[in-house]
């Protein structure tokens, strides 16, 4: 992909030229004897794709020369590397952020020609949430755990991450997906879903949360004795097996 000349071009040019001034000996640089000119003119990369560059070395006013030896080289060989023949290659990276360096095309007596490389991030094509299906008993917690990747199948890491619960008052999720069951003591096993979204990609998970178990049943009082036509109220306190009412 190319774009017009971007004011990073045009400050790594001044760089550039600035630190050539400061080598040289004496009041002026010496004047190039050709010129070099890269095209395209900018990069856009995803991670691992690769682009070829094509140099161009003419006089100063302006007719080809050719058979002139080409030098290449990138400022940041961790975001981009560059081979003899001028193709671009972005370095791997799962990260988030848009990184820039720049590729340098020189030829001996020539000026110094600079190709600013943008490389964007992979963007995040699915989500993989696990378990697919998990049971929690009544106050239980349980880890989920997701795995973003690229369309290339590349683990993609430090993304923005939402869990959205289908029925809270059942089930509560944390920002790092610790998914906890909440207090419930009625007799029916209830169910509901875990969406995890991460750049509009999502995927589910399915929680059954069954009712608790009975440990105990005590009635109180223990014994009575009633007359004829007497009446007393019993009372039956249930029990889980933690003590819960």
């Amino acid at each position: 992909m190319t774009f017009p000349r971007s004011a990073l071009h045009r400050a790594l040019g001044v760089a550039l030229l600035a630190g050539a001034l400061s080598c040289v000996d004496g009041p002026t640089a010496p004047r190039p004897l050709a010129l070099v000119t890269a095209t395209p003119e900018a990069l856009s990369l995803r991670p691992l794709d690769s682009a070829a560059l094509v140099a161009r070395v003419t006089t100063l006013d302006g007719a080809d020369i050719a058979g002139l030896p080409i030098e290449w080289r990138s400022l940041d060989t961790t975001i981009a590397n560059v081979s003899a023949a001028g193709v671009v290659t972005a370095r791997a990276y799962t990260g988030p952020a848009i990184r820039n360096t720049a590729i340098l095309v020189t030829s001996p007596g020539a000026s110094t020609d600079t190709v600013p490389v943008e490389v964007l991030p992979w963007a995040v094509a699915r989500v993989i949430a696990s378990p697919a299906t998990v049971t929690l008993s009544p106050r239980d917690s349980t880890q989920l755990t997701l795995r973003l990747e690229s369309e290339a199948g590349l683990e993609l890491s430090d993304r923005p991450i939402a869990w959205i619960v289908d029925d809270t008052a059942m089930v509560q999720v944390n920002a790092s997906g610790r998914a906890r069951a909440r207090l419930y003591t009625g007799p029916l096993t209830r169910q509901t879903w875990v969406v995890a979204f991460s750049e509009g990609q999502a995927d589910s998970i399915r929680v059954t949360v069954p009712p608790l178990e009975v440990a105990s049943i005590v009635v109180t009082p223990g014994t009575t004795t009633l007359d004829p036509i007497q009446r007393d109220t019993l009372t039956a306190v249930v029990r889980t097996a933690d003590g819960q009412i």
